[in-house]
C-alpha cells in the first residue's frame, strides 16, 4: 500500500479552443507537478491522446467543429480497457447540458472560472485512481507472466505424463474408460496390460489430492505396473510391487488408492484387489450387479509391503458380464442439492440398457446428475466386457495352434546357444513367481524369442503342472466344481502356505540348428509322481475344455516326454529362423 501514498506526476491532457484559458490550466498543472499538453479542437486531442495515452482529460464543452460531448465519446472508444477520468469545463451552468456531459461519459463538471483548490483536489484523486491503477496493471502483468510461465510447465507436464503414460487403445473394444479431471491435471490414470499368458491385467489408481501433484503420485505406478504385467506377474505380486513403489518413491503421506483386477477367459477366472476405491461391480446381460468387490483393504502406500494383505478376490469368468471400475470421484459426484451421484446412480444407469449402449449411457447420467455443477474430484471410470474379451482370445488363439511365424531378425538369429538351470525350494516357492523370472532372463538373452507367447504358455503350463500337482497334490477335477476355479485357487494357496519340503527344478536350452531355432524345456519336481499313460488319457479330455495343460503343450511342442514315474517332463520346441537376413 505504500506505493499508493507515493507523489504520482499526472499527464494530463487540456482540450481548449480558447488560448488564455488553456494556459490558465497548464500552468495550474504544471504547477502542481504534472505534465500538461494541450490540444485546441476535438480531432487533434484525438491525435494526441491516441500518441501520448494521457491519464486525465480537461475537456472545453463549447468548441467549434467537433464539441466536447462528441470528442468524449470517441476519446472512449479509442481505450475502452482503461479508466482515464475525463472532466468537463465549461461556463454553462444549465443543468440539461451538463446531465449530457455525464451522459457522454464525463466523471465530473468543472465549472469557469476554475476555482484552483477545486481544480487540485480532483487531481490528487486522479493521481490516487491512477496509482492504485498503475499497481494493479503491475500486478496483473506479473500474473499473466506467472499464467504464461504456469502454462508453459504445464505443457511440458502433460507432454512428460503421454510419454511416461501413452494412451492406450489396444484394447478399445474390450475396455473403455472415461477421465474427467476436476483440475488441468488428473490424478486417477486407468492401465491395461496383456500378460505374456494372454491375461488382462487392469489397474485403475486414484492418488490423493487433486491437479498435478496427484497425477505425480501415481506416475511412478503406471511403469511399475506395465513392466511387472508384460513379464507375467500376478496380481499379488503386483500389489506387493506397487505398495514398494508408492514407499519409496513419494512421501510418506502420500498414498493412491488402487483396483487391480485380472481377467482371464481361458482359465475361466477373474481376480479383482480393491484398496480404497468404490466397489467394483459386475453386471449382468441384463445391466444387474450380480457381484459386488467392496474395499477390503487400505490404499496402496499406508502399509509396509510386507504387512499388506496382496491376496486377491476370486470369481468365475462370465462372458456375458461387464465389469465396472471407478473412482471416488464418481460416486462422490454431487449436484447443486449436494446429492452424491452414489451406486444407485450407476444402477439407475445401466439398468434395462443394452450392454453396448452402458458405457455411454453412465457418462450422460453423471453430466445430467452434475447439471452443470463443478465435481470437486476427478472423476474416473472402467468398463470391461468380457464377451469382446472372450472374441478376442478366440480369434487370438486360433493362431497358437497353427505354425509359428519365421522369425526374420538379425537380433533373434544372433542370440546364440545358451542354457539356464533354476532350482527353486519350498521357501522361495511360497514367495516367488518363477515364471516371470524365467521370460525376464529369455528377454535379456533373446529379445524377439521372447516375445513368443506360446513359448510362455509352455513354460506356465509345465511349471504350474509340477507345483500344482507333483508337490501340492492338487486335484484338477475340483476346477469343473461349481465356483470351483475359486475354490482350486483357495486350496492352491492354503497347501503351498504348508509346504514346507519339496524342489522344482527348470531346465531351459536354446540351441540353433539347420532346421531353425531349438528350444528344449525340462521341468521336474520333487513329488510322489503318476502313472503319466494313464494321466495322460484322463487330464486330456478335462484340459482340453479349457485349452490349457498337457492337450495344450503337446499342440505348441514338437515332442513331450515323460520321465521318472512322470515327476519329470521335457518338451522340444522350434523356432525357426530365416538364415538370410534382409
Amino acid at each position: 500500500m505504500n506505493s499508493v501514498r507515493t507523489v504520482v506526476r499526472l499527464k494530463a491532457l487540456v482540450v481548449e479552443d480558447n488560448l488564455a484559458q488553456a494556459r490558465y490550466l497548464c500552468a495550474i498543472l504544471k504547477a502542481q507537478g504534472h505534465t500538461a499538453l494541450h490540444a485546441s479542437d476535438g480531432l487533434t486531442a484525438l491525435e494526441i491522446y491516441t500518441r501520448e495515452r494521457p491519464d486525465v482529460v480537461l475537456l472545453d464543452y463549447s468548441m467549434p467543429g467537433m464539441d466536447g460531448r462528441e470528442t468524449a465519446l470517441r476519446l472512449r472508444q479509442l481505450e475502452p480497457a482503461r479508466w482515464v477520468p475525463i472532466w468537463f469545463v465549461t461556463g454553462n451552468e444549465d443543468t440539461a447540458e451538463i446531465a449530457d456531459a455525464i451522459a457522454a461519459g464525463a466523471d465530473a463538471y468543472i465549472p469557469k472560472p476554475v476555482n484552483v483548490a477545486i481544480l487540485k483536489a480532483h487531481l490528487s484523486n486522479a493521481a490516487r485512481y491512477t496509482a492504485i491503477q498503475r499497481q494493479l496493471k503491475a500486478q496483473n502483468n506479473e500474473l499473466n507472466a506467472y499464467f504464461e510461465l504456469s502454462e508453459e510447465e504445464n505443457r511440458a507436464a502433460r507432454d512428460m505424463m503421454k510419454r511416461l503414460l501413452p494412451i492406450q487403445t489396444e484394447h478399445g473394444a474390450v475396455l473403455r474408460t472415461w477421465n474427467s479431471p476436476a483440475f488441468k491435471f488428473s490424478g486417477d490414470i486407468v492401465m491395461a496390460e496383456r500378460s505374456p499368458d494372454g491375461s488382462l491385467k487392469i489397474l485403475l489408481a486414484d492418488g490423493v489430492g487433486h491437479g498435478l501433484t496427484a497425477a505425480l503420485n501415481v506416475l511412478p505406478l503406471g511403469r511399475a505396473f506395465q513392466a511387472m504385467a508384460q513379464k507375467g506377474f500376478g496380481l499379488q505380486a503386483l500389489v506387493t510391487e506397487l505398495n514398494h513403489t508408492i514407499r519409496r518413491d513419494l512421501p510418506s503421506h502420500r498414498f493412491v488408492a488402487a483396483t487391480l483386477i485380472s481377467i482371464d477367459c481361458i482359465e475361466d477366472r477373474i481376480e479383482v484387489w480393491n484398496g480404497g476405491n468404490p466397489p467394483c461391480l459386475m453386471f449382468d446381460a441384463d445391466g444387474k450387479i450380480v457381484k459386488s468387490w467392496a474395499s477390503r483393504h487400505l490404499p496402496l502406500g499406508v502399509l509396509p509391503s510386507e504387512e499388506i494383505d496382496a491376496h486377491p478376490e476370486f470369481e468365475p469368468f462370465r462372458a456375458d458380464a461387464q465389469i465396472f471400475v471407478c473412482s471416488d470421484g464418481l460416486s462422490e459426484a454431487a449436484c447443486n442439492q449436494g446429492k452424491q451421484f452414489g451406486e444407485n446412480g450407476i444402477k439407475a444407469a445401466v439398468e434395462a440398457i443394452v450392454p453396448e449402449q452402458r458405457f455411454e449411457a453412465i457418462k450422460i447420467a453423471v453430466v445430467e446428475h452434475l447439471a452443470g455443477h463443478s465435481a470437486t474430484d476427478d472423476i474416473t471410470y472402467a468398463l470391461i466386457d468380457c464377451n469382446a474379451e472372450v472374441r478376442r482370445r478366440s480369434q487370438r488363439d486360433l493362431a497358437v495352434t497353427l505354425p509359428q511365424q519365421t522369425l526374420n531378425t538379425h537380433s533373434h538369429a544372433a542370440a546364440g546357444d545358451w542354457e539356464l538351470r533354476l532350482r527353486v525350494g519350498a521357501e522361495r516357492l511360497k514367495h516367488v513367481e518363477v515364471i516371470p523370472i524365467l521370460q525376464e532372463f529369455m528377454t535379456r538373452f533373446d529379445p524377439v524369442g521372447a516375445q513368443d507367447r506360446s513359448t510362455f504358455v509352455v513354460m506356465s503350463e509345465l511349471f504350474n503342472n509340477a507345483l500344482e500337482h507333483g508337490l501340492l497334490e492338487l486335484d484338477s477335477g475340483l476346477k469343473a466344481e461349481q465356483n470351483g476355479q475359486r475354490s482350486y485357487s483357495r486350496e492352491r494357496e492354503r497347501r503351498l502356505a504348508l509346504l514346507t519340503n519339496g524342489v522344482i527344478l527348470v531346465d531351459i536350452a536354446r540351441a540353433e540348428t539347420v532346421d531353425g531355432v531349438k528350444l528344449t524345456v525340462r521341468v521336474k519336481d520333487s513329488g510322489k509322481g503318476f502313472d503319466a499313460d494313464a494321466w495322460h488319457v484322463d487330464a486330456s479330455a478335462l484340459f482340453r475344455r479349457n485349452d490349457r495343460g498337457i492337450s495344450l503343450v503337446e499342440q505348441l511342442c514338437e515332442s513331450v516326454e515323460y520321465r521318472e514315474n512322470g515327476t519329470e517332463i521335457e518338451v522340444t520346441r522350434m523356432l525357426p529362423v530365416a538364415m538370410a537376413i534382409h
